[in-house]
């Protein structure tokens, strides 16, 4: 570091013009030194999945000469907010090979069961975090065992649609998959728990349509699984303004649309945001637009989609109900076995 001229000072804010000395540990992504040998600027770090999340946060641009502070001034002023940043109680997902949880609640300053916090170091204002392990590799493990594709899956999900005229959450509806295959996060923080399946093959003999490909049925169920898992999380942090989603899994549209319909909605509606490009891509992109102060090339496109049936509504808060159950279950039956 000292080689490259790179000063760092824990708890202080170098700057162009002057100083900055702060009492407080610096915030993901906060410029905390100027590299006089490259001539860029060096910003706090964190780890990778919370990169898009730093970016999904970005300034639209920050004049160079007051990008080393720009966080120190957003936190103490309401008008040093961008367009990327909401008032309220805000969530930011970042669905990769994993998923992580950032949640902004203002009003709520204690500890909330089953999630982590609240932190103040983080943001500028206090945070909560959870996660959902290896959900991306969930999918690359569905591919890998079936032989499909992505766009194979969706071609034979949106065929079982059309010759059904009805959607895979009510062509589903007696089957039930839980989806801890690599151990659970959050809430329980229990490594031990696993998958679930529950089969509905008889009930499907009397019914008018059922899904008769395996690998459509599999794939529509990850989707739900995660579904019902994110929602078991965000809904202990109430009712949300904004919701900004990114990484590999925001592409999936029958996802995100689950997500927004029914994950989300809690007593109110959010505003759901897919923030554009990879997660880490973003990340360096908004670390690259605070030190420059040149305008970011990632943009969030408000999510629309198309509002869940009466019927789809019943069977998803149905089946939630007793997903609700089902993980209390095994968590409890985990822990016995632990005992003995």
């Amino acid at each position: 570091m000292e080689a490259l001229e790179i000063s760092v000072s824990v708890g202080h804010l170098g700057g162009s013009e002057e100083s900055v000395t702060v009492s407080r540990f610096p915030y993901a992504g906060e410029p905390i030194a100027q590299n006089k040998f490259l001539g860029g600027t060096v910003l706090h770090g964190c780890i990778d999945c919370y990169a898009g999340i730093v970016a999904q946060n970005r300034p639209a641009s920050t004049p160079p000469s007051q990008s080393l502070g720009r966080l120190e001034m957003a936190a103490k002023s309401k008008e040093a907010s961008s367009g990327n940043q909401h008032s309220g109680s805000t969530l930011d997902m970042v669905a990769g090979t994993s998923t992580c949880f950032i949640g902004s609640i203002p009003s709520s300053t204690s500890p909330i069961p089953g999630l982590w916090g609240p932190f103040n170091q983080l943001m500028p204002t206090p945070v909560y975090a959870f996660g959902q392990p290896a959900t991306g590799k969930l999918f690359a493990e569905l591919l890998e065992e079936t032989g499909e594709t992505f766009e194979s899956l969706e071609a034979a999900a949106s065929t079982a649609e059309e010759d059904a005229n009805e959607s895979l959450v009510v062509l589903s509806k007696n089957h039930m998959y839980y989806g801890d295959r690599h151990g659970n996060r959050s809430p329980y923080g229990d490594f031990n728990m696993d998958e679930v399946r529950l089969a509905g093959s008889n009930a499907d003999k009397g019914a008018k349509f059922a899904i008769k490909n395996n690998h459509t049925l599999q794939y529509y169920l990850l989707i739900e699984f995660l579904v019902f898992q994110t929602k078991q999380l965000v809904d202990r942090l109430g009712p949300l303004d904004v919701v900004r989603v990114s990484g590999s899994q925001a592409r999936n549209k029958r996802f995100m649309r689950l997500l927004s319909e029914f994950a989300f909605y809690g007593k109110r509606k959010p505003e759901v945001y897919v923030a554009g490009g990879n997660a880490t891509y973003s990340g360096a992109s908004a670390g690259s637009t605070i030190a420059s102060g040149k305008k970011s090339d990632t943009k969030d496109k408000v999510f629309e989609t198309k509002p869940l049936s009466d019927t789809e509504k019943k069977v998803l808060q149905t089946k939630y109900d007793f997903f609700l159950e089902l993980s209390s279950w095994q968590n409890r039956f985990r822990q016995a076995m632990k005992g003995i």
